[in-house]
């Protein structure tokens, strides 16, 4: 019974110590946001005690899943006499390799939650075929460097705080004789007591009707509190195990025909013929077939509303903007590059590039080569990374000037060359397609620098102390200096200018950050700089593709999600945050979490509170709209309708 005893004992002890070790990686993450909160609460003390509450709640859910092989196997060797020295030398080994594990994951979500505003979740196996390029990036980032660092110092500390509870509690020499039969089945019953509670723990919650969810974890209005109490292995493990379903494959909000007859309602079409098979295509009212004029799309890496409302970070994206049509509340489709290139040059939802096949849409590369354009693209990196290159070949760029194309010495980290000399590189590749054949040429660029690992040029000098404000103010100085070798060229005058992020940043606005859609979007012509204007409506990266088509004066069949924001207006937008989805009009946002969580907050007044229970029509309308597009979205790329059999 002594052994029972001392199992027993150092199963808990272990479980406690693991406890404490996730608890401590907790405020650690708590202390590295400086500015977790936005709201001021009046019992803020009380909601952060309960945040960690929370979070032991969830730390406990992983440690019973590390606890239950070893209770087994510890547990019913009491019962039978087996020898324990060698099962305890294994079990130690077990715990540090398996618990190692999940402070690797604890360590590496600190500095990616402070990018992202969120926990480690699925969205990161979109990366994982390129190790080479993640690997590099997370050691060139200091702030990775840094907790990669301390989970080894840490660990190594947990590792020896365990072989120190086995040799004073486990291993302990006792004299001990074996158990009778009457004892082997009060152990044995004893034991499977334990695995009973170690499954109510896994379980997280004594309800019938659910286990814990992520959505568990959310209790008040402030978004950093209501994430710190989730485990990063817990939201890692639960979205790659919905991820990697079969019934969460392809997303299933509502019936394809439903959803088809909605769009067409919201797009005001219900009653137009179907063009081709498509149900969203519709004919472009514009009748002319171009005007000649180049366009050159910018794309710029993080740049975030609020990064331009700092004037002293981006003074030349201001000054671009008093000379352009600036639109002020434009959003991105998703929170990664891959969306954001997608969202603007294809106009449809956030979708990774990898996980799809590869199709020719009716894109903008697509339509302006159909139209006599010669098309490019240049990026600062591997143009292979989110497997980009790939489609941008499938549909119509001629060429992709990326890392293999500039000096190796250029090259400054695995984010390649720095922004400016990208645009430097470009100059003369545009002069020479501008002056090869007449035609007019579209050119879409993909800046970087705004992204770890920062890399800082010694020839700029900026004047912030803070290293991300810095590498602001470098991707402005960036800009400036492409704006003022272009404006020495022969094709400036005859071009059009489209800016925007590809995705914005967070600013621990709601846990599913606005922010991090909210970007700037303006378009300039040299022509028409004093007709600048500032159009409020909401805009979608979707938008850019008919808007430029219109500025353009070129007619096309509109098969995608974007309208021509010159023309015409929307009520609501929607976009997604990796596996949740959200829809906004002019002053509410709806939220729908993977797990199924539901939030409706009023952004426009910078309000927290979730009024999701109070304002059920309201909500209603969102959903079904952001559902309706979604659903649509994958009916069009399911069925292979995105390019057009046949334009009319």
């Amino acid at each position: 019974m002594k052994q029972m005893y001392r199992t027993t004992l150092y199963l808990f002890l272990v479980h406690i110590t693991a406890l404490l070790f996730f608890s401590f990686f907790r405020l650690l993450l708590y202390f590295s946001q400086e500015n977790g909160a936005v709201a001021e609460l009046p019992n803020r003390i009380w909601l952060t005690v309960r945040a960690f509450l929370m979070g032991v709640r969830f730390d406990n859910v992983m440690s019973c899943y590390v606890m239950l092989l070893p209770l087994l196997v510890l547990g019913f060797s009491c019962c039978f006499s087996f020898d324990r020295k060698w099962l305890s030398g294994i079990v130690h080994y077990f715990f540090c390799f398996v618990f190692s594990i999940l402070f690797v994951v604890e360590a590496c979500d600190i500095p990616y939650f402070g990018q992202f505003f969120k926990h480690l979740n699925s969205s990161i196996w979109n990366w994982m075929d390129e190790p080479s390029f993640v690997v590099k990036m997370i050691v060139k980032e200091p702030r990775f460097v840094v907790y990669v660092l301390l989970f080894f110092v840490v660990d190594a500390f947990f590792c020896w705080v365990l072989w120190t509870i086995k040799k004073n509690v486990l291993c302990r020499k006792t004299d001990e004789v074996p158990p009778t039969g009457r004892e082997s089945i009060l152990m044995a019953f004893f034991v499977f007591l334990l695995v009973v509670c170690c499954f109510l723990g896994i379980r997280g919650r004594l309800a019938q009707k659910s286990p814990i969810r992520i959505g568990t974890a959310y209790f008040c209005n402030d978004p950093f509190l209501n994430q710190l109490g989730l485990n990063p292995s817990f939201v890692f493990l639960r979205t790659t195990i919905d991820m990697r379903k079969e019934s969460n494959q392809r997303i299933s909000l509502m019936e394809d025909d439903l959803a088809i007859k909605n769009v067409r309602r919201y797009m005001n079409i219900e009653d137009a013929p179907f063009v081709g098979d498509s149900p969203i295509a519709r004919e472009n009212p514009i009748k002319g077939s171009g005007n000649g004029m180049n366009v050159v799309l910018i794309m710029m890496e993080s740049m975030a509303s609020h990064y331009v409302d700092r004037k002293e970070l981006t003074p030349f994206l201001n000054e671009l903007i008093g000379k352009s049509v600036y639109f002020p509340n434009t959003n991105s489709t998703g929170i990664h590059t891959m969306n954001g290139v997608y969202g603007t040059l294809f106009a449809y939802p956030a979708y990774p590039f990898k996980t799809r096949e590869i199709m020719q849409y009716e894109s903008m590369p697509v339509v302006l080569k159909r139209n006599g354009y010669h098309t490019l693209y240049f990026t600062t990196h591997d143009e292979q990374f989110d497997n980009i290159g790939g489609y941008l070949s499938a549909n119509q760029v001629e060429r992709v000037i990326s890392e293999k194309d500039y000096p190796s010495s250029e090259v400054r980290s695995n984010l390649g060359v720095c922004d400016d000399y990208m645009f430097r590189y470009s100059m003369a590749i545009l002069d020479r397609v501008s002056s090869s054949d007449g035609k007019p040429f579209f050119a879409a660029f993909l800046t970087a620098s705004n992204h770890q690992p920062y890399v800082i040029p010694k020839y700029f000098t900026p004047k912030t102390d803070d290293e991300a404000a810095q590498v602001i103010e470098y991707s402005d100085y960036a800009l400036r200096k492409f704006f003022e070798m272009s404006k020495t060229k022969k094709w400036f005058r005859n071009t059009i200018f489209v800016l925007l992020g590809d995705h914005g940043a967070a600013n621990n606005d709601y846990d599913i950050s606005l922010a991090y859609h909210h970007i700037p979007l303006l378009i300039y012509q040299p022509q028409k700089e004093n007709d600048n204007e500032c159009i409020c409506n909401l805009s979608s990266q979707m938008d850019v593709f008919p808007t430029v088509m219109g500025l353009l004066d070129i007619h096309f069949i509109n098969n995608t999600f974007g309208i021509d924001l010159m023309k015409e207006k929307r009520k609501m937008l929607f976009f997604s945050s990796d596996n949740a989805y959200c829809c906004i009009d002019g002053n509410n946002y709806f939220v729908h979490r993977d797990g199924g969580t539901e939030s409706l907050y009023h952004y426009k007044d910078v309000d927290q509170r979730d009024f999701i229970k109070d304002e059920t029509l309201l909500s209603d309308s969102l959903r079904s709209y952001v559902q309706a597009m979604m659903q649509t979205s994958q009916f069009m790329i399911k069925n292979k309708l995105v390019l057009l059999k046949k334009d009319k």
